[in-house]
């Protein structure tokens, strides 16, 4: 079972350890504002004969922007974009501001919303955070896209506002020159 927490006294799901604390300071957060986040997530992996599935963890670090809209740019840029429906819906502030989270309409999961800056490091490693070489899983990993690159990011970020960061997924964050460890 999933752990809930409160913000601004709504409840939510944070995921399988509760990131009180994290939630607590970034959905204080007000203006554009960078952070450098470490995450810790399953792979995207093939699963059919694969002798990693469940074994494996993917460990980023990776330095992120908080409260940048870029709505009308995209708009100024793009007049044929549109927001489109999503899954999601930012949690807001009594005043009527966004914070840097968003919620799964349907299951209450909490997410870190951002633009990607730059990603200084992918390592993945087994239960007992012993390191395994890329060259290893890569038969298994699924293909994703280019790179993370600058060029890459900057794709993405015409393409998208943000993306969505599972809150259960984020083990430390340093933000202020403070860092919130899970």
């Amino acid at each position: 079972m999933a752990d809930r927490i409160e913000v601004d006294g709504q409840q939510y799901v944070a995921g399988e350890e509760v990131k009180a604390d994290l939630a607590n300071t970034v959905k204080d957060i007000r203006g554009s504002t960078f952070v450098n986040v470490d995450t810790n997530t399953e792979p995207d992996m093939y699963k059919r004969g694969n002798p990693y599935v469940g074994r494996v963890r993917k460990v980023c670090k990776m330095t992120l922007q908080l409260n940048a809209s870029d709505e009308r740019k995209m708009l100024a840029a793009n007049p044929e974009y549109t927001k489109g429906k999503t899954y999601h819906e930012a949690v807001v502030r009594p005043d009527g501001t966004a914070t840097p989270l968003s919620v799964h309409k349907t299951n209450g999961t909490l997410y870190l919303r951002a633009h990607p800056l730059a990603v200084q490091s992918v390592r993945y490693v087994d239960e007992q955070g012993n390191e395994i070489a890329k060259d290893e899983l890569e038969p298994w990993l699924k293909k994703k896209g280019e790179p993370m690159t600058v060029r890459a990011i900057t794709r993405a970020k015409a393409d998208a506002p943000f993306r969505l960061f599972k809150m259960e997924s984020v083990t430390a964050m340093r933000l202020y020159h403070e860092e919130v460890t899970f």
